[in-house]
């Protein structure tokens, strides 16, 4: 039963949240380049989260290694390689639960931090860059049979898979988005970021990075790849609908559905229930079929508490934005500044030039 402390706690949480979002909607509408700009370095900031004890125990059990800039672990000595990968803001660990029934089947296990998360290297991170981390770990440990892949980490597996980047027999994919769009309404629906800005920031990051959305889209990919898929995706899901993990499922030839209940987007990862069905696919010449046949799992009545606070997705973009207050902030001198241009020059032509001088700035210096 929630007390008095954690009710006010949740509307001041809401009440900030609701002022960042009013701000970074209105400077959408004032400065869109510039929103692009501050929107970008936000949209390839993932948060680092407090490790619970859980992941502790399980990475003592591991051992340690470092693969160039990311940090990796590997569990048991089988001939038979499973890859553990993490989704966006996430670490290897979160799938630690996969380990140990993995392991008994004889499997080695090896988990990874990406570029910009848990122990890792780097402050920042972004789809292709953990596509190319998932190259680096596939040759590092090759052949990696089996993958089990988490939220974004499922739409870098499978551009990885896409361009020849990584060989594997079947995988997992775990609350999968089917199009990248969804991820990127979210992102606007989360901040308040304008549509319009959103797209300009969509087209920052392809000339940084040199890449199209549309080649990484899951739901374009899955038909070419010729592998068995197992996607498990839960209805309660508040961060990528169970809607996408089924479009997925149904544009991949030969992949098995599975949809789950009282999991959400992380509890999803340690379910019992889950974890002996993605083992049970891995390590079965069968594919569980009558798992297939079945079409669902239910969860278990612990499996139904409410998610910690710092796993809410209205907290974590919370403390997503409020890391660039300082940011925003010396935007805000930076426009009082040139609030005497503005009544010379029109607003649109003003905030033209401003977008270009940063884009050129960024492109020429790179990542800040």
């Amino acid at each position: 039963m929630p007390t008095q402390g954690n009710s006010n706690q949740h509307k001041d949480t809401n009440g900030r949240l609701y002022m960042l979002q009013l701000l970074l909607r209105t400077l959408s509408r004032l400065a869109p380049g510039v929103s692009a700009r501050i929107a970008e370095r936000l949209f390839l900031t993932p948060l680092r989260f407090r490790v619970p004890a859980r992941e502790g125990a399980w990475q003592g059990s591991a051992k340690r290694l470092t693969v160039g800039p990311l940090a990796a672990w590997v569990w048991g000595t089988g001939p038979r390689t499973v890859l553990l990968v993490h989704g966006w803001a996430g670490r290897g660990l979160q799938l630690g639960a996969f380990v140990e029934p993995l392991v008994e089947k004889g499997f080695r296990v090896v988990a990874f931090d990406g570029p910009g998360h848990g122990r890792s290297a780097g402050r920042s991170s972004s789809l292709p860059e953990l596509t190319a981390a998932i190259a680096t770990m596939a040759r590092q440990f090759a052949p990696v049979e089996s993958v089990i892949a988490h939220s974004l980490g499922a739409t870098a597996t499978l551009w990885a898979l896409a361009r020849g980047e990584l060989a594997t027999e079947r995988v997992v994919l775990l609350a999968p988005p089917a199009r990248l769009q969804v991820i990127l309404r979210r992102f606007s629906e989360m901040t308040g970021f304008s549509p319009d800005v959103v797209a300009r920031m969509q087209r920052r990051i392809e000339l940084r990075f040199g890449f199209r959305w549309s080649s990484a889209e899951p739901v374009r990919l899955a038909p070419g790849l010729g592998i068995p898929a197992l996607v498990i995706h839960d209805r309660d899901d508040r961060e990528i609908p169970v809607t996408e993990g089924r479009d997925l499922a149904e544009a991949w030839p030969g992949a098995r559905f599975v949809a789950t209940e009282g999991l959400g987007h992380l509890r999803l990862l340690r379910a019992p229930q889950v974890i002996a069905s993605a083992v049970g696919f891995l390590s079965s010449d069968s594919l569980q079929a009558e798992l297939a046949a079945s079409g669902t799992l239910p969860a278990r009545s612990q499996d139904l508490l409410g998610a910690p606070e710092h796993f809410r997705p209205e907290v974590r973009m919370e403390a997503h934005m409020t890391s660039s207050l300082r940011t925003i902030k010396r935007l805000g001198q930076r426009l009082a500044r040139h609030a005497t241009n503005w009544l010379t020059v029109p607003l649109d032509a003003w905030d033209l030039q401003l977008d270009e001088r940063e884009i050129e700035r960024d492109l020429a210096y790179g990542r800040d």
